[in-house]
């Protein structure tokens, strides 16, 4: 694997980790595909959208909602 590929795929693996936390406090993770241009986050609970612009933002977020340090 090349070093972007290792990087993709650990940003995923970090995206679905953070999707079963968000989860747990009723939110639904979202994520733009690197296709469409720069990926980018949103959380979304009760019809509203917090956009995220990087997987570092959504992890702060997350550990918002879910509590931890």
């Amino acid at each position: 694997m090349q070093t972007s590929q290792i990087k993709q795929h650990a940003e995923q693996k970090e995206f679905h980790t953070l999707r079963a936390h968000a989860a747990i406090r009723g939110y639904v993770l979202h994520r733009s595909e690197a296709t469409d241009g720069p990926v980018v986050f949103f959380a979304e609970r009760h019809g509203q959208l917090h956009y995220q612009p990087t997987v570092a933002a959504l992890r702060a977020f997350v550990r918002q909602i879910v509590g931890k340090p």
